[in-house]
Parts: structure tokens; C-alpha cells; sequence
């Protein structure tokens, strides 16, 4: 694909969570939010990559070239004033392309490491720990002069309440935070979250994404406080609660939990009061669609050139960082 379709995919979506915020946040549906929310972070990310890759590479470079141009890219980087003033732009874009992909696998690794250390720690403080055969989670009580309760954890998800937002709460409120909690679990919020934290914590600096993950986090917690609504019968209890933990939380939840009670509380009351977004599926088909073209787009550049021979990878991997010129200048 041309460079050019790639800026102009780019821009919608960059662009569009800057515009569509405001209404989303006042109309949109808690399914709207997270669509818009996630395909923005992933269109962003797929986006930006094959933006640059095309800038710098003229041909089908595959995964299985990877590796190759890497090592070019940065041998050039290390001797780029021994190199021509045309080769310099590629080499420091493949040199950003190698930087954010680092980045990426960095976050990644800091989350998951995160997130064994909340479960340590709730295993090492726990009270009392309830196994629900129905969930397929653990619900832990844990010793803490904080009021907190969040869900943790994708693969084996638990949900953390501290003995002091337990004291604090009447049987309603608790039986609320508990649904509200288990509704995280029950939907596969925790994966979703879990997916557009790395990709918001990774590139945090730019401000379109944190206005995307802003979304995707106000659309899960409407959707769990839906939820506790639904199981618990009334949704004045769930915004009566709302506002309680409100005023007892003296502390955010771990980076990578899900469960921030103070977060669009208005809009998250407004909700539970007057239930009545919008059902317009335009903008998030319209995201899905080019994200998905991004994504199909990447499976494709997955085999690539894999099936070339090692001479031609070399050759591929070469174009990466230096401007294609006869292999008698090389």
C-alpha cells in the first residue's frame, strides 16, 4: 500500500478520538466507547508501523527479514556519518520502527511482571480467599487500611477487596462491588483492558491515545456497572455505591487492574440514572473496518519473504536502511 493511504488511515485515527469524545461520552453506548476505543489503539499502532515501514523499505520485507534488517538498520545507525546524506532518513526511521517495537515488548513485559506481583501480594495478605465455580474466579479479602476493590489478572483472573471498603459498605453497596467486579470477569474486560494498557502505557506521549484508552476504560466500567445493575435490581444502589467508594478511596489501583471507581463517575452515574445512549454503529464500523484492513494487512506481511532465499533477504534487508543503488556502490 502507498505511504499515502497509510498517513491518510492514520490521521482518521488520530484524529477522530480528538473529535468524537465529547459525543461519545455523552451519548455514545458502553459497546460504542470500547469499539472506538480499542480499534483507534490498534489502528494507531498498526498504522504508524506500516507508515514508516513503507518510507523505508521498497520492497516485501517479511518477518522471516526481520531480523536481518535490524542488524543493518543499527550497524548503519552506529556509522551514519560514514554513510551517504540520502541514507540518513532511513536509517533513523528503521532505527524509531526497532525503538518502538523495543518499547512494546518492554511494556509488555512490565505488565505481566506487574500483575504476578498484585497476585503475590493478595496471596501473601489474604484473609480469606472464595473460590465461585460459576466465575471461574477468585475472590480474595485482603488487610488494608485503603478502600479498594479492582479485577486482575487475564488467564487466571482474581478480584481484590480490601477488609476496609468492606467495613465501610452495607451489605447492598458490598453485594453491588462485588457483581460490578465479577461483571469484569465474566465479559473478558480483563483481556481487552489488559490489550489497550500496553499499547496506551507503550505510547502514552501522544495525546490521541490516551483520549482512545480514556474510552475503553469509560465503556467497560458502564458496561460492569450495567451489569451489578441488572443483578443487583436497582440501579440507584450501583450509584449510591458509586459515590460512596468514591469518597473512601484514598488510593488508585494497580497499573494493570481494572478498577478505578473514580473514573468519568459522573458520566458513569448519568448513566445508571438515565440510561440512554445512542445505538448509532457508524464510527466504530467505520474504525473496525480499517482496523481490520491494518490487521489483514499484517497477517499478510507476516509470511512475506519467507519464502525467498537467503540471498534475497540480504538484499531485502539492505534496501531497508540505504537507498536501493548499484551493487558495485554497495
Amino acid at each position: 500500500m502507498h505511504p499515502v493511504a497509510y498517513t491518510a488511515i492514520l490521521g482518521v485515527f488520530i484524529l477522530f478520538p480528538m473529535i468524537a469524545w465529547r459525543p461519545l461520552i455523552a451519548r455514545g453506548s458502553s459497546r460504542q466507547l470500547v469499539a472506538v476505543g480499542l480499534c483507534s489503539l490498534t489502528g494507531f499502532s498498526l498504522g504508524s508501523f506500516f507508515l514508516l515501514s513503507s518510507l523505508v523499505s521498497p520492497h516485501a520485507l517479511g518477518a522471516a527479514g526481520v531480523p536481518a534488517a535490524i542488524e543493518v538498520c543499527l550497524d548503519a545507525a552506529a556509522r551514519i556519518f560514514e554513510h551517504p546524506v540520502a541514507h540518513w532518513s532511513r536509517i533513523v526511521i528503521s532505527v524509531l520502527i526497532v525503538a518502538g517495537m523495543a518499547r512494546l515488548g518492554y511494556v509488555i513485559v512490565r505488565t505481566a511482571i506487574e500483575t504476578r506481583r498484585i497476585r503475590a501480594l493478595a496471596a501473601k495478605d489474604s484473609a480469606r480467599v472464595e473460590r465461585s465455580a460459576a466465575l471461574g474466579a477468585l475472590v480474595v479479602l485482603i488487610e488494608s487500611k485503603h478502600a479498594v476493590a479492582f479485577a486482575t489478572g487475564v488467564l487466571r483472573p482474581r478480584i481484590i477487596v480490601s477488609t476496609r471498603l468492606m467495613a465501610e459498605l452495607e451489605p447492598s453497596e458490598i453485594n453491588a462491588v462485588l457483581e460490578h467486579e465479577r461483571a469484569h470477569v465474566r465479559r473478558g474486560h480483563l483481556l481487552v483492558f489488559t490489550s489497550a494498557h500496553v499499547i496506551s502505557r507503550a505510547f502514552w506521549f501522544i495525546p490521541p491515545i490516551d483520549r482512545s484508552m480514556r474510552m475503553v476504560i469509560a465503556g467497560l466500567e458502564t458496561s460492569a456497572d450495567a451489569a451489578a445493575a441488572r443483578s443487583v435490581g436497582d440501579p440507584l444502589v450501583v450509584a449510591r455505591t458509586l459515590l460512596h467508594v468514591s469518597e473512601q478511596a484514598r488510593s488508585a489501583p494497580p497499573a494493570a487492574s481494572l478498577g478505578g471507581v473514580t473514573d468519568h463517575l459522573a458520566h458513569r452515574i448519568r448513566r445508571l440514572v438515565h440510561p440512554s445512549p445512542s445505538h448509532r454503529r457508524g464510527p466504530a464500523i467505520v474504525l473496525a473496518l480499517l482496523s481490520g484492513l491494518l490487521l489483514t494487512q499484517m497477517v499478510i506481511w507476516v509470511p512475506g519473504s519467507a519464502s525467498a532465499d537467503s540471498q534475497r533477504r540480504e538484499e531485502i534487508a539492505h534496501s531497508v536502511c540505504h537507498v536501493p543503488h548499484e551493487r558495485s556502490r554497495l
